[in-house]
Protein backbone atom coordinates (compact mmCIF):
# COMPACT_ATOMS: atom_id res chain seq x y z
CA UNK A 1 0.00 0.00 0.00
CA UNK A 2 1.14 3.64 -0.73
CA UNK A 3 2.54 5.23 2.58
CA UNK A 4 0.38 8.90 2.60
CA UNK A 5 0.82 10.10 6.05
CA UNK A 6 4.60 10.67 7.74
CA UNK A 7 3.77 11.10 11.95
CA UNK A 8 6.65 12.84 13.67
CA UNK A 9 7.05 12.70 17.55
CA UNK A 10 8.24 15.94 18.92
CA UNK A 11 10.93 15.21 21.90
CA UNK A 12 13.87 13.07 20.75
CA UNK A 13 13.00 13.67 16.82
CA UNK A 14 12.03 17.08 16.19
CA UNK A 15 12.76 18.55 19.36
CA UNK A 16 16.22 17.77 21.40
CA UNK A 17 15.58 17.42 24.88
CA UNK A 18 17.62 16.03 28.04
CA UNK A 19 14.91 15.37 31.11
CA UNK A 20 18.59 15.62 32.82
CA UNK A 21 19.18 19.38 32.77
CA UNK A 22 15.64 20.34 34.62
CA UNK A 23 15.93 17.24 36.95
CA UNK A 24 19.07 18.56 38.04
CA UNK A 25 18.08 21.75 39.18
CA UNK A 26 15.38 21.19 40.58
CA UNK A 27 17.44 19.04 42.86
CA UNK A 28 19.84 21.67 43.33
CA UNK A 29 17.65 23.89 45.38
CA UNK A 30 15.90 21.26 47.02
CA UNK A 31 16.45 19.57 50.35
CA UNK A 32 14.75 16.10 49.27
CA UNK A 33 16.45 15.53 45.95
CA UNK A 34 16.68 12.45 45.34
CA UNK A 35 12.48 11.96 44.53
CA UNK A 36 12.93 14.51 41.67
CA UNK A 37 14.94 11.64 39.51
CA UNK A 38 11.29 9.95 39.14
CA UNK A 39 10.68 12.70 36.73
CA UNK A 40 12.63 11.07 34.05
CA UNK A 41 10.62 9.15 32.10
CA UNK A 42 13.55 7.83 30.09
CA UNK A 43 14.21 5.75 32.53
CA UNK A 44 11.25 3.91 32.24
CA UNK A 45 11.18 3.35 36.24
CA UNK A 46 7.78 3.52 37.79
CA UNK A 47 7.26 6.18 40.40
CA UNK A 48 4.53 7.93 42.63
CA UNK A 49 6.29 11.33 40.52
CA UNK A 50 6.54 10.01 36.88
CA UNK A 51 2.62 8.79 37.50
CA UNK A 52 2.06 12.49 38.75
CA UNK A 53 3.73 13.82 35.27
CA UNK A 54 2.23 11.39 33.07
CA UNK A 55 -1.09 12.52 34.14
CA UNK A 56 -0.19 15.93 33.48
CA UNK A 57 0.89 15.28 30.08
CA UNK A 58 -3.04 13.93 29.66
CA UNK A 59 -4.13 16.73 31.00
CA UNK A 60 -5.60 15.50 33.74
CA UNK A 61 -3.99 17.62 36.26
CA UNK A 62 -4.08 21.79 35.83
CA UNK A 63 -0.67 23.57 35.75
CA UNK A 64 -1.51 25.50 38.51
CA UNK A 65 -1.87 21.67 40.76
CA UNK A 66 1.13 20.73 39.27
CA UNK A 67 3.42 23.88 39.95
CA UNK A 68 2.09 23.31 43.83
CA UNK A 69 2.81 19.19 43.73
CA UNK A 70 6.67 20.24 42.86
CA UNK A 71 7.37 23.01 45.35
CA UNK A 72 5.53 20.56 48.05
CA UNK A 73 8.04 17.75 46.47
CA UNK A 74 10.94 20.10 46.65
CA UNK A 75 10.06 21.82 50.18
CA UNK A 76 11.05 25.21 48.21
CA UNK A 77 8.51 28.31 46.99
CA UNK A 78 8.93 28.98 43.44
CA UNK A 79 7.11 31.00 41.35
CA UNK A 80 5.13 30.67 38.29
CA UNK A 81 7.82 31.96 36.44
CA UNK A 82 10.83 29.85 37.98
CA UNK A 83 9.18 26.65 37.67
CA UNK A 84 8.25 27.04 34.12
CA UNK A 85 11.88 28.29 33.36
CA UNK A 86 13.18 25.29 34.78
CA UNK A 87 10.53 22.94 33.77
CA UNK A 88 11.31 24.20 30.21
CA UNK A 89 15.00 23.68 30.63
CA UNK A 90 14.70 19.71 28.98
CA UNK A 91 14.03 21.69 25.55
CA UNK A 92 17.45 21.95 24.31
CA UNK A 93 16.75 22.78 20.76
CA UNK A 94 14.61 22.07 17.83
CA UNK A 95 15.42 20.75 14.70
CA UNK A 96 15.33 22.89 11.80
CA UNK A 97 17.03 21.36 9.38
CA UNK A 98 14.35 18.66 10.01
CA UNK A 99 11.57 20.45 10.07
CA UNK A 100 12.42 22.27 6.59
CA UNK A 101 12.52 18.71 5.61
CA UNK A 102 9.66 17.74 6.93
CA UNK A 103 7.93 20.79 5.23
CA UNK A 104 9.54 20.06 1.52
CA UNK A 105 7.89 16.32 2.60
CA UNK A 106 4.52 17.83 2.78
CA UNK A 107 3.64 18.99 -0.55
CA UNK A 108 3.61 14.77 -1.34
CA UNK A 109 2.66 13.76 1.94
CA UNK A 110 0.46 14.23 5.04
CA UNK A 111 2.51 15.16 7.50
CA UNK A 112 1.58 14.91 11.35
CA UNK A 113 2.84 15.68 14.80
CA UNK A 114 1.93 12.88 17.73
CA UNK A 115 3.37 13.87 20.95
CA UNK A 116 3.22 13.23 24.72
CA UNK A 117 3.71 16.36 25.82
CA UNK A 118 2.33 19.53 28.58
CA UNK A 119 0.97 22.73 28.38
CA UNK A 120 3.97 24.62 29.50
CA UNK A 121 6.41 23.04 26.95
CA UNK A 122 3.94 23.71 24.11
CA UNK A 123 3.91 27.23 25.14
CA UNK A 124 7.43 27.29 25.14
CA UNK A 125 7.98 25.71 21.54
CA UNK A 126 5.29 27.47 20.16
CA UNK A 127 7.17 30.73 20.93
CA UNK A 128 10.66 29.11 19.23
CA UNK A 129 8.54 28.45 16.34
CA UNK A 130 6.96 31.52 15.91
CA UNK A 131 10.19 33.18 15.90
CA UNK A 132 11.64 31.03 13.29
CA UNK A 133 8.62 30.34 10.87
CA UNK A 134 6.00 32.84 11.93
CA UNK A 135 3.61 30.21 12.43
CA UNK A 136 3.42 27.63 15.17
CA UNK A 137 3.41 23.31 14.35
CA UNK A 138 -0.81 23.67 14.35
CA UNK A 139 -0.03 25.46 11.52
CA UNK A 140 3.43 23.74 9.50
CA UNK A 141 1.91 20.89 9.81
CA UNK A 142 -1.70 18.79 8.22
CA UNK A 143 -2.61 17.47 11.89
CA UNK A 144 -0.91 17.91 15.54
CA UNK A 145 -1.96 15.79 18.30
CA UNK A 146 -1.09 16.27 21.79
CA UNK A 147 -1.27 13.97 24.81
CA UNK A 148 -2.29 17.10 26.73
CA UNK A 149 -5.67 17.91 25.17
CA UNK A 150 -6.51 14.11 24.18
CA UNK A 151 -6.37 13.02 27.73
CA UNK A 152 -4.38 10.22 26.10
CA UNK A 153 -0.13 9.25 25.73
CA UNK A 154 1.66 6.70 24.01
CA UNK A 155 2.03 4.25 24.35
CA UNK A 156 -1.93 3.80 25.29
CA UNK A 157 -3.35 1.80 21.82
CA UNK A 158 -6.45 4.39 21.62
CA UNK A 159 -4.05 6.93 20.98
CA UNK A 160 -3.27 5.43 17.71
CA UNK A 161 -6.47 4.51 17.28
CA UNK A 162 -8.06 7.66 17.30
CA UNK A 163 -5.56 8.77 14.24
CA UNK A 164 -6.95 6.39 12.03
CA UNK A 165 -10.72 7.42 12.91
CA UNK A 166 -10.40 11.01 12.78
CA UNK A 167 -8.34 10.81 9.24
CA UNK A 168 -9.81 8.04 7.72
CA UNK A 169 -6.69 6.00 7.62
CA UNK A 170 -5.74 2.65 7.20
CA UNK A 171 -2.40 2.29 9.39
CA UNK A 172 -0.46 0.52 6.70
CA UNK A 173 -0.52 4.13 4.46
CA UNK A 174 1.47 5.29 7.78
CA UNK A 175 4.88 5.53 8.90
CA UNK A 176 5.59 6.97 12.40
CA UNK A 177 8.53 8.24 13.75
CA UNK A 178 9.69 7.86 17.65
CA UNK A 179 12.69 7.60 19.48
CA UNK A 180 11.17 5.57 22.76
CA UNK A 181 10.87 2.01 21.93
CA UNK A 182 7.73 1.40 24.05
CA UNK A 183 5.80 3.69 21.55
CA UNK A 184 7.06 2.18 18.35
CA UNK A 185 5.70 -1.38 19.36
CA UNK A 186 2.03 -0.29 20.42
CA UNK A 187 2.18 1.30 16.93
CA UNK A 188 3.33 -1.70 15.16
CA UNK A 189 0.59 -3.38 17.23
CA UNK A 190 -1.98 -1.31 16.20
CA UNK A 191 -0.55 -1.91 12.06
CA UNK A 192 1.59 1.30 11.78
CA UNK A 193 5.07 1.31 9.91
CA UNK A 194 7.25 2.42 12.43
CA UNK A 195 10.91 4.11 12.20
CA UNK A 196 12.74 3.56 15.51
CA UNK A 197 15.08 7.35 16.02
CA UNK A 198 18.16 6.67 17.23
CA UNK A 199 20.13 9.73 15.79
CA UNK A 200 18.52 12.71 13.73
CA UNK A 201 21.08 12.22 11.06
CA UNK A 202 20.15 9.28 9.93
CA UNK A 203 16.29 10.06 9.99
CA UNK A 204 17.17 12.94 7.47
CA UNK A 205 19.25 10.77 5.50
CA UNK A 206 16.42 7.87 5.31
CA UNK A 207 13.49 10.52 4.72
CA UNK A 208 15.40 12.41 1.17
CA UNK A 209 16.23 9.08 -0.30
CA UNK A 210 13.02 6.82 0.78
CA UNK A 211 10.70 9.47 -0.01
CA UNK A 212 10.05 12.25 -2.89
CA UNK A 213 10.79 15.87 -2.40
Amino acid sequence: MKITTLIFDLGGVIINIDPSRSINEFKSLSNNNNLFDGLDYKNNQASSLLNFFFDFEKGLIDEVSFRNRLNKIGNFNLNKQRIENIWNKVIVSINFNLIDLILKLKSHYKVMILSNTNSIHERYYKSICLKKYGFDFKVLFNKVYYSHELNLRKPEPEIYKLILRENKLDPKEIIFFDDIIENIIAAEKVGFNTFKVSYIDTLEKYLKTIFVI
